[in-house]
């Protein structure tokens, strides 16, 4: 089985009004690939325009071990960190700095990673609390899973910190992810179809080149 879904990603700017509706603009694109199976693989793509930053998160999961690779380019930087849990152990290894930063941590529960998280909440299969990898501090986190029925098909999928802050938001309908956010913030994701991203990422293409 594989599965490819597009996104739109929105900046939600405030309104000027109590009476105005606050008008979200693009500011970048992201792309959802999964392939199940008994080594499955998910991939998410994300690029922000004016940052002209470019993040790609894979993930890989067997019966044997979890391994994730995490990636950013920017402007004149970047960084690669690898994420591999097996037999109770996560090991990182980070290249983008001056040197190699290589650590062991402790994961005697099982530790999960954000796409396999939300796959995993596509067909309702999320316990209640789980240690969850995050790759932008480099550490492994509790987080409470709260899924809410907004409609028949319509679900929200929301993940709290320790702290009781949102750690992640998506909505989906049926098994389709029809929107997202990382944090409690104004950038959001927006599905689209192939199209319309197709069109959007041309454009984007055309402004750089026109700067």
């Amino acid at each position: 089985m594989q599965r490819e879904e597009h996104f739109v990603l929105l900046l939600d700017s405030p309104a000027s009004s109590a009476q105005r509706a606050s008008v979200p603009v693009p500011v970048g694109l992201a792309r959802w690939r999964a392939r199940g199976g008994e080594r499955s693989q998910v991939e998410f793509e994300a690029r922000l325009f004016e940052r002209d930053l470019r993040v790609q998160q894979v993930e890989t999961v067997d019966a044997c071990a979890a391994e994730l690779v995490w990636r950013e380019w920017r402007a004149g930087q970047g960084r690669t960190l690898r994420a591999r849990a097996e037999d109770g152990v996560l090991e990182l290894v980070e290249w983008g700095r001056r040197d190699v930063v290589r650590e062991r941590l402790s994961a005697p529960a099982p530790v999960w990673f954000a796409l396999h998280l939300v796959e995993a909440a596509r067909v309702g299969d999320l316990p209640r609390s789980l240690e969850c990898f995050d790759p932008l501090g480099r550490r492994v986190e509790r987080l409470e899973v709260r899924a809410n029925s907004l409609t028949p098909t319509l679900q929200l999928l929301r993940l709290n910190d320790a702290s009781g802050a949102c750690a992640g938001e998506y909505q989906l309908e049926g098994e389709a992810l029809s929107e997202f956010r990382w944090q409690a913030g104004e950038l959001r994701a927006r599905a689209i179809e192939r199209d319309e991203y197709e069109r959007l990422e041309r454009d984007a293409a055309a402004a750089r080149e026109n700067r």
